[in-house]
């Protein structure tokens, strides 16, 4: 199409389009706005009202739970989940008389037991075993006897065992296998 107008009025039509045509867009996008808008309101609601119900529902859950006592459950459960833990080591540990059977079995003729305590650590069990031996010889051989007992780890005898010739006080450490 052949536009017969002068150049300024050419400018002014083009102005006066973009301007219209601008227009035109500033009201589809302000009507899709209000459209969308008024659709996403009982979203709004909906979701103001579940979150106003799940914090009516925490209060009351709180309330129940104060009301129950929950400190003195949680305090039960945390003791009784410690007993439990104790109780699921105690199989890996030799029990306390079977660990004095063993002292006991050995042969302690010229020996005088006096203590026997009891020890159970995590890698291994230790007895400790005071009394008075009648001479350096029968000490020796209780100590050695004790030594090859394959239950036994490791005695520990201290040279200050040895320090009397007779009515020798001793102290030994057992380490029994676990």
């Amino acid at each position: 199409m052949i536009n017969l107008l002068p150049e300024i009025s050419k400018q002014a039509f083009k102005r006066m389009y973009l301007l219209r045509f601008l227009a035109v867009v500033l009201l589809v996008v302000s009507v899709l706005t209000i459209i969308h808008s008024i659709l996403l309101v009982p979203s709004y609601v909906f979701l103001q009202a579940r979150v106003l119900n799940q914090e009516v529902e925490k209060e009351f859950i709180g309330k129940t739970l104060e009301a129950s006592g929950s400190d003195e459950v949680e305090a039960r459960l945390k003791a009784l989940n410690e007993q439990i833990a104790l109780l699921q080591t105690l199989p890996k540990q030799p029990l306390f008389v079977s660990a004095i059977e063993e002292v006991l079995e050995v042969s302690r003729s010229g020996i005088a037991i006096t203590q026997i305590s009891y020890n159970p650590k995590d890698p291994a069990v230790q007895i400790g075993v005071r009394g008075i031996a009648d001479d350096r010889d029968a000490l020796r051989s209780f100590a050695k006897t004790l030594e090859e007992r394959e239950e036994v780890a490791g005695v520990d005898f201290p040279i200050g065992n040895l320090s009397k010739e007779k009515d020798l006080p001793f102290n030994i450490s057992i380490t029994l296998e676990s």
